[in-house]
């Protein structure tokens, strides 16, 4: 199922996960919260084991600074009410530029309403290698 609409929003969901995704201080994370303040929705799509909600940016937008022109990075795991396993989620940017949200549960399928119970980091402390 996918939705696709001008008008489309953050979810809570998907709200928390990217604060916790992009916080801290390193140059890339501060790059991408302002490109993130930045975006609109263009599209969320449900796989059954996920989603994957993609932005656009303005004209203008500036890239991030690293140097690697694909970045993947989830470092987020999630404990979601009445879904075995939890749940991860994986950002990608491409060209120093935010592309989507992927979120997607370790076990079973994706729930109709996921409600959070925990948000943590895997690994602890968080290791940003992949984002030079």
């Amino acid at each position: 199922m996918t939705e696709a609409n001008q008008d489309l929003a953050l979810t809570k969901l998907e709200r928390l996960v990217l604060d916790k995704l992009l916080a801290g201080d390193h140059p890339v994370l501060t790059g991408l919260r302002d490109q993130l303040a930045r975006s609109s929705i263009i599209k969320r799509e449900f796989s059954g084991k996920g989603f994957f909600t993609e932005f656009r940016l303005p004209p203008g937008a500036g890239p991030v600074p690293s140097l690697r022109p694909r970045i993947r990075f989830g470092d987020v795991v999630a404990e979601l009410r009445g879904v075995e396993g939890g749940a991860g989620f994986l950002l990608f940017v491409d060209d120093g530029y935010l592309v989507t949200l992927e979120g997607y549960v370790f076990m079973g399928s994706w729930p109709d309403q996921p409600e959070i119970e925990s948000l943590r980091y895997d690994p602890e402390p968080r290791d940003l290698s992949a984002l030079e």
